[in-house]
């Protein structure tokens, strides 16, 4: 079984992917609430977070899964300990892998004959609406996300976060083609960050998707020594001064996060007593406050999915 198939002439498909939005999106299965994470660029922390956010969330007791939406490289396997594994295909939809924290999982390297899968790169990191390409690799790209999202079966879990690829392109097609609850958008500081988010919370909004807040991370350097942040990079919170969308976290560097992916474990469960760890549990509280209100009826969320 191939995952981007050869489909070029799929004139159907093409059309699919020019009507409105508000039309014909996937509804992944069986999730409560569904979130995309979304960065502008590569070099983000992006899916480091999606993986530990969605742990802190197992730590409270709520089930969690993760869709890596990033096709060309996808990572949250590896982050987790999950190594690829060929998968017979299952009448009805796709089983997800297990992880760490009873997470659900599910990324293009775990689907039937991924290895035979090639690459797909359409590379625009501008802070522009992308025009809507229908290209050999792009159809081939979003036949794969529809196939990701709708036969994958999460099962009874709380929450899905979608971990998309870097790049305005991706934050545009999956708004287009998924019922999300949300988008969070992550960035590190810079003086571009503000332009790019304004722009993708444009293109959420015509998307009937809200942004429920932006991530700023990296901000700097945590000194243990000295109690102190020290800046990574200037502008060092420029993202969520200039942006008026709710800053849900600014989080410093802890080099004990890339060691805690590269052996497979969450860091919010091996390092739950750091800044770090402390701020993302914060942050899915209020993801979970946002989501799962005690009061449906004083939902703060307009959720997309119906």
């Amino acid at each position: 079984m191939r995952i981007f198939a050869d489909s070029h002439n799929d004139a159907d498909h093409r059309e699919r992917l020019a009507e409105s939005p508000q039309h014909r999106k996937i509804a992944i299965t069986a999730p409560r609430a569904v979130i995309a994470l979304a960065s502008l660029r590569g070099g983000t922390g992006k899916s480091v977070l999606a993986v530990n956010l969605a742990a802190a969330m197992a730590l409270n007791r709520r089930k969690s899964g993760i869709l890596d939406a990033d096709l060309n490289g996808p990572c949250v396997p590896a982050m987790l300990g999950v190594k690829p594994f060929r998968m017979v295909p299952m009448v009805g939809g796709i089983e997800t892998a297990g992880a760490a924290l009873g997470l659900r999982i599910m990324a293009a390297n775990l689907m039937p004959s991924a290895d035979e899968a090639p690459a797909i790169s359409f590379l625009n990191d501008e802070p522009q609406a992308p025009a809507e390409h229908n290209g050999p690799q792009e159809v081939a790209y979003g036949r794969t996300l529809e196939t990701l999202a709708s036969q994958t079966r999460f099962g009874p879990v709380d929450l899905v976060i979608v971990d998309l690829a870097p790049g305005l392109e991706h934050l545009y097609r999956a708004a287009r083609m998924i019922e999300l609850n949300g988008i969070i958008l992550i960035d590190r500081p810079s003086g571009a960050g503000p332009r790019a988010a304004r722009g993708a919370a444009e293109l959420a909004a015509s998307a009937a998707t809200p942004v429920l807040g932006v991530i700023e991370n990296m901000i700097g350097f945590n000194c243990d020594s000295c109690h102190s942040v020290r800046p990574l990079f200037p502008m060092a919170g420029a993202l969520g001064d200039r942006f008026e969308t709710p800053v849900l976290g600014r989080l410093p560097f802890d080099p004990r996060m890339a060691e805690s992916a590269e052996r497979g474990t969450p860091f919010v469960r091996e390092h739950a007593d750091t800044t770090l760890a402390r701020q993302i549990t914060e942050i899915a509280r209020h993801l979970e406050t946002l989501l799962f209100p005690a009061n449906p009826q004083r939902e703060v969320v307009t959720a997309a999915r119906s």
